[in-house]
């Protein structure tokens, strides 16, 4: 069984305050707007866009920025930071800005928290995806890299809410996602195949706002992304569709159409799993030594669709021991060749709606169904 899936987020804006977090406290300069040590256009821009709504700043960056000091952020303060940055006037106020430090985890809250956020995260996502008139296929843990990668450069209420959609704290969703790989079981000489790959992909034209190092720094050390800076042109879409195509081993060849000029940033993540059955599902056999025609496990059947349509489908058919049931389900769990993944499906009972029963789920009710 061959399964790929990528996700990929395009920050049109996604500016601004980058707010990578250590011990202890930093002395910034009037005007580092992105209190990133040095005063230049970038914090320019970041004022500019927090002028005009479209970033929000933290309590500190609102005080640094307000070079006038009239309680207020306005383009003012933008063209007095471009003046310094030319030289033309001079930042000689500091501030000390107290640095937040993260909290540390042990492996077991990592794995126990973060599991739990995941599992409430997975519900949620499929909740707002499903529809009645469509498939739903969706990849918790493709859109929960996605957005931690952009989680990783999110202040203020930006942050707040990607915080709420994750059900976690930043410092827990870096330390769950890059402790991730290790979770996952690539034994030599078996037959599974689970990889996860992470890329960021920054526009260096002359019009696209400026990238933090730290930033960068962040996503490479927290999420062991590939970072590329590339002008964003045809050539720069034909390498992020080969660089998806290669992750996930050509079975997604490419996962944009289009490329938009005017983007800052595009963050990717691909997800790989490649295994066979423990017990694999055979088809039709027929023994010519013996001339007789053995049945398989693939047969033609009938489906019945959420909206009571039915389909012609493929059936493979097996009897297995692990059975799933709760009070308006079943399903059962099928295990993969070496034993340490299983695929597991659930069917609403007669008479239970599939958004119902959707809707109904919580991340620990689904944990709980056996």
């Amino acid at each position: 069984m061959k399964n790929a899936v990528a996700a990929c987020l395009c920050a049109a804006l996604l500016v601004g305050s980058v707010s990578l977090v250590s011990a202890g406290a930093k002395t910034v300069f009037s005007g580092d707007a992105d209190l990133n040590g040095k005063v230049n256009v970038v914090d320019a821009t970041c004022i500019q866009m927090n002028v005009a709504g479209l970033t929000e700043f933290s309590d500190a960056q609102n005080k640094v920025a307000d070079i006038d000091k009239n309680g207020k952020i306005e383009i003012t303060d933008a063209t007095e930071v471009q003046r310094i940055s030319a030289e033309q006037a001079v930042s000689n106020e500091t501030f000390e800005i107290p640095d937040v430090t993260e909290p540390v985890y042990t492996d077991d809250e990592i794995e126990e928290k973060g599991s739990a956020a995941m599992n409430d995260f997975s519900v949620n996502l499929l909740k707002g995806s499903v529809a009645d008139d469509k498939n739903t296929l969706v990849s918790p843990l493709s859109v929960m890299y996605a957005l931690g990668m952009t989680e990783n450069g999110a202040d203020g209420n930006t942050l707040k809410e990607i915080e709420n959609a994750l059900g976690m704290p930043r410092s827990l969703t870096k330390a769950y996602l890059k402790n991730y790989p290790n979770y996952l079981v690539n034994e030599r000489d078996r037959s599974t195949k689970f990889n996860v790959a992470n890329s960021v992909w920054y526009n260096t034209s002359e019009n696209s706002a400026a990238v933090s190092e730290k930033y960068i720094a962040g996503v490479k050390n927290d999420y062991n992304a590939e970072v590329f800076p590339t002008i964003f042109n045809e050539l720069a879409l034909t390498n992020i569709n080969n660089w998806v195509s290669e992750k996930t081993d050509e079975m997604i060849p490419s996962i944009l159409s289009d490329i938009d000029p005017g983007a800052m940033m595009y963050l990717i993540n691909a997800i790989t799993f490649d295994a066979k059955w423990n017990i694999p599902y055979v088809s039709d056999y027929y023994n010519p030594r013996t001339g007789i025609s053995y049945p398989g496990d693939v047969r033609k059947g009938t489906f019945t669709n959420s909206d009571g349509t039915e389909s012609t489908v493929d059936f493979m058919e097996s009897t297995e021991d692990f059975y799933l049931k709760d009070d308006n389900a079943r399903g059962f769990v099928k295990y993969y060749d070496d034993g340490n993944y299983a695929f597991a499906a659930i069917l609403p009972d007669e008479g239970v709606k599939l958004n119902d029963y959707v809707n109904s789920l919580t991340g620990e009710r689904l944990t709980n169904v056996q």
